[in-house]
């Protein structure tokens, strides 16, 4: 109910008279994605596959100016081993990792472009 909410929002805010000067652009990309790190224990073990995606709602006020938003999500991934075994904390526990052990990093980020 609250995405309805939302882009019911965003299409009222246009509609102030100027319908011929309203567009919405849906937006998809693939994206390739690694992580690095600061520390001797940890390595870069490669890149993965990511998606970036989302709508962008475009108002113009006048012939070459717009008021623009929008909403999306960017899911970056990547992988990194640990040389030496570790210690994680997670919300709901503690965890060992040990040394040679491959992880896949997911990342996911809301984004609200105001332009």
């Amino acid at each position: 109910m609250k995405k309805y909410s939302i882009l019911l929002l965003f299409v009222l805010l246009g509609l102030k008279g100027y319908t011929q000067g309203i567009s919405f652009t849906v937006f998809a990309e693939p994206q390739v994605g690694w992580f690095s790190s600061n520390s001797k224990n940890v390595e870069a073990a490669g890149s993965m596959i990511g998606f970036n995606g989302g709508l962008n709602f475009d108002n113009y006020f006048a012939e070459n100016y717009a008021f623009s938003t929008g909403v999306g999500i960017n899911n970056i991934n990547g992988k990194v081993k640990y040389l030496e075994p570790s210690v994680m904390e997670g919300l709901d526990s503690t965890y060992t990792i040990q040394n040679g052990t491959w992880l896949n990093i997911t990342c996911s980020i809301s984004m609200y472009p105001l332009d």
